[in-house]
């Protein structure tokens, strides 16, 4: 579990520049079981991308999701930015 989280953070912070690692995290939050990764996939997008203009909206959306570690992560990610 730490792995997963230590490998979103390194890919997130490795590979910011490419489009397709947003994506990605975006994924892990959508459809990985394990709720630790998907915890890992907010925290590293909302640490690693708060430059694009798109990640307060969706930490904001992600705040109302049905998935209640995304929506912890997210609300917590917006309160201490």
């Amino acid at each position: 579990i730490n792995a997963a989280r230590f490998a979103c953070d390194a890919v997130a912070k490795n590979f910011k520049d490419d489009p397709s690692i947003l994506l990605w995290l975006k994924e892990r939050i959508q459809s990985d079981n394990v709720w630790e990764v998907r915890q890992a996939a907010v925290t590293a997008i909302a640490s690693n991308f708060r430059a694009d203009s798109q990640t307060l909206v969706w930490l904001h959306e992600c705040a109302r999701s049905k998935n209640s570690a995304a929506r912890f992560t997210a609300v917590r990610a917006i309160v201490s930015n």
